[in-house]
């Protein structure tokens, strides 16, 4: 398991938002996880653009439960970038969240060989300091 710690945490790199992606970043800030959801097909997707991608209408920015289930995950032996060094090796997952969407993150709190698929997680966000929080999944308590 690895545990974050401020001293790390600052030196990564920071997390920029543009227009398309504002609001998803405000929920961050906010503690809430929000996708693009269209209100004529019921869908939510995790593209930045203004139409839904199944049909074609306006969608909003809606909040999601944050809770799901481990669809499938990787860990990560190469290091991208400096600030990355201590965690190596992590976990990255790919979570059927509860919404009926796929949503890519760390996996934190859980060794890697007690994973397995349809386990239940929930977001949490890492702080980071410098730049808007992180969303991560973590084992129900």
């Amino acid at each position: 398991m690895y545990n974050l710690s401020e001293s790390l945490c600052k030196y990564k790199p920071e997390v920029r938002s543009n227009e398309a992606t504002l609001d998803f970043f405000q929920g961050l800030v906010e503690r809430k996880l929000v996708l693009q959801y269209c209100p004529h097909c019921k869908k939510y997707s995790l593209t930045s653009n203004r139409f839904c991608p199944y049909c074609l209408s306006e969608v909003v920015w809606k909040e999601v439960s944050g809770d799901g289930t481990i669809y499938t995950w990787t860990t990560n032996y190469q290091n991208s970038h400096p600030a990355f060094t201590a965690e190596i090796p992590y976990v990255i997952g790919t979570i059927q969240l509860k919404e009926n969407v796929l949503f890519i993150a760390r996996i934190l709190n859980l060794k890697s060989d007690d994973l397995k698929i349809n386990m239940p997680v929930k977001v949490n966000f890492w702080e980071m300091g410098n730049t808007y929080p992180i969303p991560f999944f973590e084992p129900f308590n």
